[in-house]
């Protein structure tokens, strides 16, 4: 069916896009990835700095299928709001998520704002542009304002290696909602 829209040129592209809040270890698009990889043209998931999880096999197989990823929502919740980001690594480290001396409690990835990266959201808009999977990086914005950061952040879009190192040391293992 799909093949015959697409011939009378009424699909372009064949993708899907999963629900992060319900699904946070991306168990959709990795079935997708792997039980038909060659059926999609991309995917739209959610892929930043407390969300990594995606890169140990979905991000892989879409880059080996030449599949498509849209990056959404990678700064959307707790970036944006320092007090709820604190919130979120106290209670990881609480958990045993993450190990006390792993980041700061306050102000837990400050580290990261130096040279071209000029706040945290824009270190997280360099870091979900650049793994390679990546083909489009989808931005929120409310105003002007917001958008010109945005498009300023991904510029060059990519961290400091030791910075992305760093990040995947301390994130890559975690699989919740954030």
């Amino acid at each position: 069916m799909f093949e015959r829209l697409r011939e009378q040129g009424k699909i372009g592209h064949r993708g899907f896009s999963l629900r992060y809040i319900v699904d946070p270890d991306q168990q959709g698009a990795l079935a997708g990835l792997t039980r038909a990889p060659e059926f999609w043209d991309v995917v739209m998931l959610k892929f930043g700095i407390l969300n990594q999880w995606m890169a140990r096999e979905v991000l892989p197989l879409a880059l080996a299928h030449n599949v498509g990823i849209l990056n959404m929502a990678a700064v959307r919740i707790r970036l944006p709001k320092p007090d709820l980001l604190e919130e979120t690594i106290a209670e990881w480290k609480s958990r045993g998520l993450l190990s006390r001396d792993s980041i700061p409690d306050r102000d837990p990835l400050g580290w990261l704002v130096r040279d071209d990266v000029d706040s945290v959201i824009s270190a997280a808009y360099k870091f979900a542009a650049d793994h390679p999977a990546i083909t489009s990086v989808i931005t929120g914005t409310s105003n002007l304002r917001h958008m010109e950061s945005n498009v300023r952040a991904m510029e060059r879009p990519y961290l400091r290696e030791a910075d992305r190192v760093r990040l995947e040391r301390i994130f890559g293992h975690i699989k919740e909602y954030a």
